[in-house]
């Protein structure tokens, strides 16, 4: 608990001191597109296309992490690449984000992960002016291996498409400044995907469960797939804080407007590199969750690790 609140009051510090500098010198390709759209009044239409790559020796831990996983030292791995056309009129973003982690203890005789992630985004702005932009955003999640509890348990927790989520979000974005932005969306959509049929006749991840009879028979196995309607706000900040420390944090709010609009299921992720040169920095990663129908409690990770990256 003390670490978790150390690190919690160390980001803060650290989104303070962002607001707090000027300082916008060495940008990474990453945090270089959240920005494309700032001022595109003097461009012609082009692409501009990279990626990045880090291989991290990794501290973690967890807490109440539905997706499986334990406080560990490892390694982790992540590749990002993105495609983006930007022109007077518009801005069409691509990304692809895919990170994996994993170790390996001697008491277990199975690997256990600690980061799994597929996330591919495609998101289209129509420019009202500098600031503001019409925009729509279709985004599929998901993973790649079994997850479980912790390194003890033998029961499936999450598997690839189990979940899976698609978003489209609709609606208005506002840039006040250089590295900021909001997204309103009152029209947005949220479709989980449940393909294990053991996890969805238990009802995990909010689909219906199935229906048994007095003796614990299935009756009718349980749903795969639970659709929601609501509104979602997204904030994305970004920003060099000094030379060589990088800041991106991304806020996610959505609410189902056809069951209990007043629960808002919450996914926070802040990113901060501290850069010893080109190809080596320390990256701290605090990742925050709440979405009732994974469960009814806050679910955070940390990772610290130190390691080797490229961007290209």
């Amino acid at each position: 608990m003390k670490q978790r609140t150390l690190l919690l009051l160390t980001l803060a510090l650290c989104t303070q001191l962002a607001f707090a500098s000027r300082e916008t010198n060495n940008f990474s390709n990453l945090v270089d597109t959240i920005n494309l759209s700032k001022d595109t009044t003097n461009i012609s239409p082009r692409w501009v296309i990279g990626g990045k790559e880090n291989i991290l020796f990794t501290q973690a831990a967890f807490s109440n992490w539905q997706g499986g996983g334990e406080a560990y030292m490892g390694g982790l791995g992540n590749f990002s690449i993105f495609a983006t056309r930007i022109s007077k009129a518009s801005t069409w973003e691509n990304k692809i984000n895919i990170e994996y982690g994993g170790n390996y203890q001697k008491s277990l005789d199975r690997p256990v992960k600690t980061a799994d992630q597929i996330d591919i985004i495609t998101d289209f702005q129509k420019n009202i002016n500098e600031k503001w932009s019409l925009r729509t955003t279709l985004n599929f999640k998901t993973q790649f291996s079994p997850g479980y509890k912790d390194e003890k348990d033998t029961i499936k927790r999450s598997d690839f498409m189990a979940p899976g989520y698609i978003l489209n979000n609709n609606g208005i974005s506002y840039q006040p400044m250089k590295g900021l932005s909001i997204q309103a969306s009152p029209l947005s959509s949220k479709i989980t995907i449940v393909s294990s049929q053991f996890l969805a006749d238990k009802g995990e991840y909010g689909v219906k469960p199935a229906i048994k009879d007095a003796n614990g028979n299935i009756i009718e196995h349980g749903k795969n797939v639970k659709y929601q309607f609501g509104g979602n706000i997204k904030v994305v900040y970004s920003t060099v804080i000094m030379k060589n420390i990088e800041l991106i944090s991304e806020l996610n709010l959505f609410s189902n407007y056809l069951e209990e609009a007043k629960n808002i299921d919450v996914d926070w992720k802040t990113k901060v590199d501290f850069k010893f040169n080109k190809y080596f920095s320390t990256t701290v990663i605090a990742h925050l969750i709440y979405d009732d129908n994974i469960a009814p409690i806050t679910q955070f990770k940390e990772v610290l690790g130190v390691g080797f990256n490229y961007s290209f």
